[in-house]
């Protein structure tokens, strides 16, 4: 069911958070990493075997620059791009795009989906014990993440480049707007 969810655009915050609350905190870490690496993956696969005519029309811009950094480091690549700012399925299909193996997919994504997993399973365990401690940690690790992740991105050629096109695009619609 999850990873159904996590396929049509579900975010995986939702299904970390109710994991924890289902089935408390290692279980329901472990399922909603499963959820999230299943549901990624069926995605990833499609979008590997549509090909760029379905997608590219939508997502091409960022192609080139996720394309350019999956070639000196896939792996990387995708560790990094499941730390941006962009829902899940947008992720699955930019990478699906490009010419990252379905191996180097599946290792990154399980590295780059874990810590997010971590914290928001923690956070729903709390509903079954130790809710103060578990909150307190969760919290602090949401907190850890997001500074760590502010000052990877901003050193990170990815994270300008991506960051710079969507700035670009975004200022593009808002002229034709006026």
């Amino acid at each position: 069911g999850g990873a159904v969810l996590i396929a049509v655009g579900t975010p995986r915050s939702l299904i970390s958070i109710s994991g924890g609350i289902l089935f408390g905190l290692y279980w329901g870490m472990f399922l909603a990493l499963g959820a999230a690496l299943l549901g990624s993956t069926v995605v990833f696969l499609l979008t590997k075997m549509l090909g760029r005519s379905l997608f590219k029309q939508k997502v091409g811009p960022y192609l080139k620059i996720i394309e350019n950094h999956s070639k000196t480091n896939g792996f990387l690549m995708v560790v990094l791009m499941r730390q941006l700012p962009l829902t899940c399925i947008l992720i699955n299909v930019l990478i699906g795009l490009t010419s990252i193996s379905t191996g180097i997919f599946l290792l990154g994504s399980i590295v780059g989906l874990l810590p997010e997993t971590i914290i928001f399973t923690l956070f729903g365990s709390s509903l079954q014990e130790s809710f103060v401690l578990r909150v307190s940690l969760a919290a602090f690790l949401l907190i850890l993440l997001i500074l760590v992740l502010k000052i990877y991105l901003q050193r990170s050629e990815l994270a300008q480049d991506l960051s710079q096109k969507l700035k670009s695009n975004r200022d593009k619609s808002e002229l034709t707007e006026l």
